[in-house]
């Protein structure tokens, strides 16, 4: 029995080995989020009311079934490296506290919540492009996306920036899933 379970342990640290260098993005998390983010966002301009308590629900919630999600793709994939696995959570659980963080001193009326929606994306862009560098290529070009986007807010005159925010971040998304998608394994 020790024998078989030494044998299920190479091969899994094998099959990892062979993921690591083909690791992509799960395009349904990506999708999840592109549709969480600019609903948020425009309830800021459009219900400002529901805002905190949207990003309650919807962090935690997008946060577990993110998790949920992640999880299955590699029991799919047959991948089971939790030490990708932990990268990727400490990665994301450090941006979702930032922005909580960041969140908290915007609700609380310590900063301006209209002259603060550019650093949300310039946030975001960090996150993704760290997240491009690190993690998996796929990202790279939704941080760059973004970095675009937080220049566009900051010098041209958008009109409802918390909403153009969200779709910036969701389009952003939407290209990292189809990147994910389409991309050769490796490539």
């Amino acid at each position: 029995m020790a024998n078989l379970n030494e044998l299920h342990e190479d091969l899994n640290f094998v099959a990892g080995a062979v993921h690591r260098g083909q690791r992509r993005s799960v395009p349904a998390i990506l999708a999840l989020w592109a549709v969480l983010v600019p609903i948020g966002f425009a309830l800021v301009d459009f219900a400002p009311r529901w805002t905190g308590l949207y990003w309650l629900v919807a962090s935690i919630g997008g946060s577990i079934a993110s998790g949920f999600i992640g999880r299955a793709a590699s029991i799919r994939q047959g991948v089971r490296d939790s030490a990708v696995g932990r990268r990727n959570a400490w990665h994301w659980l450090t941006v979702l506290a930032a922005y909580f963080l960041f969140g908290a001193g915007v609700a609380t009326g310590h900063m301006d919540p209209q002259t603060t929606v550019p650093i949300w994306l310039l946030l975001s862009a960090i996150a993704y492009t760290l997240a491009g560098i690190h993690l998996d290529k796929a990202f790279l070009p939704s941080g760059i996306i973004m970095f675009l986007g937080y220049a566009a807010l900051v010098w041209l005159p958008l009109p409802y920036l918390w909403t153009t925010t969200g779709l910036i971040a969701s389009a952003s998304m939407i290209v990292a899933a189809a990147r994910s998608t389409l991309a050769a394994p490796g490539a």
